[in-house]
């Protein structure tokens, strides 16, 4: 099939989904790992003054659940199975913990963690961030907890924080392969740029790619609040470069499956939803293999192209038994 007949029928499959009813962000659990630039600080902060001051590098996991979103526009998660270990004095200790994180806002994102952790098993305390604008684009997560508001003796966890990845993404409107139809590259990594973002949409995969434990969460972040629409493919399209497709670029081709549309809520879509069941299921993946998805979004007026969508980037799973 040519690239044309190929976008034609993409644009057919994609269409067929506009007037389905959108669903909510799924709230299956995203296992986060903690990043090198994470660290742990202990002392005096101003005004006080004192020579305790020590430190270390925490590692580990926890996990991110989605619950609900307020009338204030913010959703909230709850923190589970914090799961992290460092070294003070070439003592490694071991911190365990859960708690709450908020982003959102109806006129200015911020967001705000807490977290009750416990070290070595003692009582646990009461980290918080405050209400504080964003350091990173979400899914990532870039902030500092702390017991006092780093005032005067206290104890600091600057986290960076990014969801562990299911699989690869691919196919970038970036500049790295296909050009964009009217020279929209977006960031580094992200699909082409949109009328609402100029850095592109993104898609990333979470959790466990295995058929007997499938805890996949495909999540599309930078898109407009509007219908968002996931589907799957069978193959790289033009070799992994992809071809012009809307204002964008189609990434995933071969045998197209219809996954779901839809509602991209503060920028970001999910699937599988609450009641969905796993991605793999709503594949159709009997067995082990490789899959592309992508996920097409609205966008109106006219930007680009005459035509009112775009895409996101590629993203390729290998399903393991």
């Amino acid at each position: 099939m040519n690239s044309t007949r190929r976008c034609a029928a993409f644009a057919a499959l994609i269409l067929a989904f506009v007037a389905l009813p959108s669903s909510a962000q799924s709230s299956a659990p995203v296992i986060y790992g903690l990043g090198s630039a994470s660290t742990y600080t202990e002392g005096c902060y101003p005004p006080c003054l004192c020579p305790i001051w020590f430190g270390g590098t925490p590692t580990g996991t926890l996990r991110l659940q989605f619950t609900a979103t307020d009338p204030a526009g913010f959703d909230h998660y709850v923190v589970q199975s914090v799961a992290w270990t460092m070294d003070t004095f070439g003592v490694t200790h071991v911190v365990t913990g859960t708690g709450q994180y908020k982003r959102g806002g109806q006129v200015v994102v911020q967001e705000q963690l807490t977290l009750d952790l416990s070290v070595d098993g003692a009582p646990t305390e009461h980290y918080d961030s405050g209400l504080v604008p964003p350091a990173a684009t979400f899914p990532r997560i870039e902030i500092a907890i702390s017991l006092n508001g780093m005032y005067c003796y206290d104890k600091v966890f600057s986290l960076d924080a990014a969801p562990i990845e299911a699989g690869v993404a691919y196919c970038f409107g970036d500049g790295s392969g296909t050009a964009c139809p009217c020279a929209n590259s977006g960031a580094p990594g992200n699909g082409c740029a949109s009328s609402v973002n100029a850095a592109g949409a993104n898609l990333i995969g979470t959790g466990s790619a295995s058929l007997s434990a499938d805890g996949v969460v495909l999540v599309s972040s930078g898109t407009p609040s509007a219908p968002a629409f996931f589907f799957q493919g069978t193959q790289r399209t033009n070799g992994g470069a992809g071809v012009v497709f809307g204002d964008g670029l189609l990434c995933a081709g071969g045998i197209a499956t219809r996954l779901k549309l839809t509602q991209a809520v503060m920028g970001e879509a999910r699937l599988p939803g609450p009641l969905d069941p796993p991605l793999s299921i709503l594949g159709g993946i009997a067995a082990p293999g490789v899959y592309v998805y992508q996920c097409w979004y609205r966008e109106s007026p006219p930007f680009c192209t005459p035509a009112t969508y775009n895409l996101t980037n590629g993203y390729e799973i290998t399903w393991t038994p």
